[in-house]
């Protein structure tokens, strides 16, 4: 009698386990970032892997050209007008000769940075946080800024174009 009783409690418990799970997903992917002004994405290629595998929900969130630096991953919109949008990181910023802040940026999973280089008008906003796929994990963007010696190494950008 105690057996059946038991596994009957522990079915119980491992179905509110599953339902707080599928509860915090959801919160995690369609909640927050309609509270937080957030836009929630799926990564559709491999090129941040294995960061954000392809099918990752990334939240983004916006931010201005001034609070992004080197190593934040951010996404942007390659082309004015058109749908796509990129999630790469940033490996190099500078300013072009108008004097527009620009970023060099690279995918994780690729061996050499993006060859046109991104305007701060181009970018939607950094990566605030990820859901892996399925929902299996969740991967918090903690915001730490680039020290200054990291900011004058890095050579000046190129003019894109």
């Amino acid at each position: 009698m105690a057996v059946p009783r038991l596994a009957a409690s522990l079915l119980s418990l491992c179905s509110w386990v599953v339902l707080g799970i599928a509860v915090a997903v959801v919160g995690a992917a369609v909640v927050v970032p309609g509270l937080s002004g957030s836009t929630p994405m799926t990564v559709l290629t491999g090129s941040m892997g294995p960061t954000y595998p392809s099918g990752t929900l990334v939240v983004v969130r916006p931010v201005s050209a001034e609070e992004i630096g080197i190593g934040t991953p951010i996404t942007y919109q390659p082309r004015s007008g058109e749908p796509t949008m990129v999630t790469h990181r940033v490996v190099g910023m500078g300013h072009d000769a108008d004097g527009e802040r620009v970023f060099t940026t690279q995918g994780d999973a690729n061996e050499a940075p993006d060859r046109e280089q991104v305007r701060a008008g181009q970018v939607r906003g950094e990566v605030w946080y990820a859901v892996g796929p399925g929902g299996r994990r969740v991967l918090l963007r903690v915001r730490r800024r680039p020290a200054p010696a990291q900011l004058a190494s890095t050579p000046p950008a190129r003019r894109a174009g």
